[in-house]
């Protein structure tokens, strides 16, 4: 089962979600926080839900919705107000400053990172921008998750057109036979990963979790460990954005990878352009 969370204290999340439920066909099924369950009709194992409190206040949600994959459909904030798109992976590099635990991740399935950006790709017809996000913020959840995201102020999360595009894309991705494609981790670069977005458009990788640069330094083996085993489908190899990296962070990345005996390779490897 596929759950789709939106959140009542989200403007995306009910921009979204009446647009779902006006361009797609869902039944009412349960309550759910006293909020209405619905089930898309077409496909009963995508259902969608409604929380009272904010995503990132989540935690556990597991426990409570019996999901195999989350999907958060919420707001993104920039301090440069750039009209986004965006998808990406949960969990905290660090200490946990917007929810989640501290230096832990929260389980991801690479494949749908990939459809979900490559759809937005395709229905952005706003002229907004499309981009995959590093690894941030919780909730904690033991199933794999991901956000997919409007952005950058009130204007970008309310407008109608925004949150359709959005709807389409969910459902169009959610309905599809997803093709088991290879997966790989991503380390370094800033919040926006432009090598994530290369990697997706241009080989048959599919990226999971993306490391910020400011992050790489609070790496350790355990984090490494959890990338490993908590990316569906498991990481082929991981790919650093070299020149992104000061001296000392790729040494001491690198320690970290083939201590675990983790394949590496630069990100110049990937492309030979």
């Amino acid at each position: 089962m596929i759950a789709i969370i939106t959140s009542k204290s989200c403007p995306v999340g009910n921009n979204v979600k009446d647009n779902l439920l006006s361009l797609y066909t869902f039944e009412e099924t349960a309550q759910f926080e006293n909020n209405p369950v619905y089930a898309l009709v077409n496909d009963k194992s995508i259902y969608l839900y409604t929380i009272n409190e904010l995503h990132i206040k989540s935690e556990n949600l597991h426990n409570k919705i019996n999901a195999d994959l989350f999907v958060f459909v919420s707001t993104h904030r920039s301090e440069k107000q750039v009209n986004s798109l965006s998808v990406h992976s949960i969990g905290n590099w660090k200490k946990a400053e917007l929810g989640g635990l501290d230096n832990t991740l929260v389980p991801v399935n690479a494949i749908y990172i990939k459809e979900l950006f490559l759809e937005l790709e395709k229905n952005n017809n706003l002229g907004y921008e499309t981009t995959v996000e590093v690894t941030h913020h919780g909730p904690y959840n033991k199933k794999p998750c991901l956000f997919i995201e409007i952005g950058s102020s009130e204007k970008q999360w309310k407008n109608n057109r925004a949150g359709e595009v959005l709807a389409k894309t969910i459902v169009n991705v959610l309905t599809r036979k997803i093709v088991n494609e290879k997966s790989l981790t991503v380390f370094g670069g800033t919040h926006y990963s432009q090598l994530a977005v290369k990697i997706i458009k241009r080989t048959n990788f599919s990226v999971g979790y993306i490391c910020p640069k400011h992050s790489v330094d609070s790496l350790t083996e355990d984090l490494i460990e959890q990338i490993l085993n908590k990316t569906m489908p498991k990481p082929e190899f991981a790919v650093i954005e070299w020149k992104s990296l000061k001296s000392e962070q790729r040494e001491h990345l690198i320690n970290k990878l083939n201590a675990l005996n983790v394949e590496w390779k630069r990100d110049k490897d990937l492309f030979k352009d």
